[in-house]
């Protein structure tokens, strides 16, 4: 299996944010279709193969992108509490198979997702990838706007974690993630 070797060295991790209105729904639409064109049309490269996975926290959220909940994606159970359960090795292989050529995870409504879900979804992915790295490699692009709806029965993900393990653990999102402000300009008709 070949890496693709037209992304930069360094992980990406994007948090994209703005108001209401300013076209967040619309960019991670066109990020997708672009990254998919990019991805699947290298040469050799088949087109079919999962390379971004579009995801959020809520059911209605994934729908309006098109995606698939955080928890099914990663088979997290969301009553698990604070331990990360391992899963069993037949759904690990198979989210390995369907996840082989993943390249971009795009999450959206962040908001709303917790910092253990997070947590989860950062150990889920170097599982899955076998691989240390932060969400095993995965480039991340995060999309929402922090003053809307808060995480359910979670701290925010820009939140130290309080429980278990967690003072011991580093923050993700602040380790990792940086801020990219999307404005809304208004076009001037002559």
């Amino acid at each position: 299996m070949q890496s693709i070797s037209c992304f930069p060295d360094q992980q990406i991790h994007a948090f994209l944010t703005g108001g209401a209105g300013v076209g967040k729904s619309v960019l991670i639409d066109t990020l997708f279709q672009a990254l998919h064109i990019f991805l699947g049309g290298l040469a050799g490269e088949n087109p079919d193969d999962q390379r971004i996975l579009l995801c959020a926290p809520t059911g209605k959220a994934a729908y309006n992108i098109s995606g698939v909940t955080i928890h099914s994606a990663f088979k997290i159970n969301p009553n698990q509490g604070f331990n990360f359960k391992k899963i069993s090795s037949d759904q690990l292989n198979t989210l390995r198979v369907r996840y082989r050529h993943l390249s971009v995870v795009i999450i959206d409504e962040i908001s709303m997702v917790g910092n253990k879900q997070f947590l989860f979804m950062h150990l889920r992915l170097q599982e899955i990838k076998t691989s240390p790295k932060p969400f095993g490699g995965i480039h991340m692009i995060a999309v929402g706007d922090f003053f809307q709806l808060k995480p359910f029965k979670d701290q925010c993900i820009f939140m130290n974690l309080k429980d278990g393990y967690g003072p011991l653990t580093t923050n993700l999102w602040k380790e990792y993630f940086h801020m990219h402000e999307l404005q809304h300009h208004k076009i001037l008709q002559h």
